[in-house]
């Protein structure tokens, strides 16, 4: 687990914990909206594990979660298939959807407010451990219909690893995932970094990295990347 510093009224890690611990209903609202348009069970509820206020704000790295939940069988898995040296992934926020018919299943949640936290970097690892990053972006990539040669290892590198991450939970060790994306509109940093004031302005982003990185527009796992999009001013 990490515990990192966080902006005093600003950034993509002020806004999630503001919204989870604060005002998780219209957060919720947000979600269950992204929901409807996916031929799936209404939902019953949405548990939020990380990042919780009293839980230390608490961020999961890796498949930490199914070592505290008991599956050991998904930690084993995991540890096959991404190096464990080095600094794991670290999600931004984590929970779990209930549906009414007693299903359920994993959001793995990243979170953006500016521009230049969205065009991350590209990977550090080296040696076997960078073999086998990359031999599993590949599995990942073929698995979506992502051209061999699309580079998934430098910009837009967490991206990448996200939805890798969710071809192994829910191809691997079958536990219905999804991704959630969660784009805050109208962020101001004190530095006057670009902040996305538009839904719009997003959306140009994204298509921007998708094509970078040669996602195809239908792609496998196009209703299992939710997109949402709440406005910081909201919370002042």
């Amino acid at each position: 687990m990490i515990m990192s510093n966080v902006g005093d009224g600003y950034g993509s890690q002020y806004h999630l914990r503001w919204w989870v611990n604060g005002n998780q209903s219209s957060l919720n609202a947000h979600i269950e909206n992204a929901y409807r348009t996916l031929d799936l069970p209404f939902i019953d509820s949405i548990h939020w594990v990380s990042p919780m206020e009293s839980d230390g704000f608490r961020e999961l790295g890796g498949m930490e979660y199914f070592s505290e939940t008991g599956r050991s069988d998904v930690v084993n898995a995991w540890t096959g298939f991404w190096p464990q040296s080095g600094r794991p992934q670290m999600w931004d926020g984590w929970a779990v959807v209930r549906f009414k018919d007693g299903t359920e299943e994993i959001l793995v949640v990243e979170a953006k407010a500016n521009s230049s936290e969205f065009e991350t970097p590209g990977t550090g690892s080296k040696g076997r451990s960078r073999v086998n990053i990359l031999r599993s972006l590949d599995e990942a990539k073929a698995f979506l219909d992502v051209p061999i040669d699309a580079v998934w290892y430098e910009t837009y590198y967490q991206f990448c690893n996200r939805l890798t991450a969710l071809y192994f939970l829910n191809e691997q060790v079958e536990v219905p995932s999804r991704l959630l994306m969660i784009y805050f509109i109208g962020d101001q940093f004190p530095d006057g970094r670009d902040c996305p004031q538009s839904q719009d302005a997003w959306g140009s982003l994204i298509s921007k990295m998708h094509q970078a990185i040669k996602l195809p527009r239908d792609h496998r796992y196009s209703a299992r990347v939710l997109d949402v999009f709440p406005i910081v001013t909201l919370e002042r």
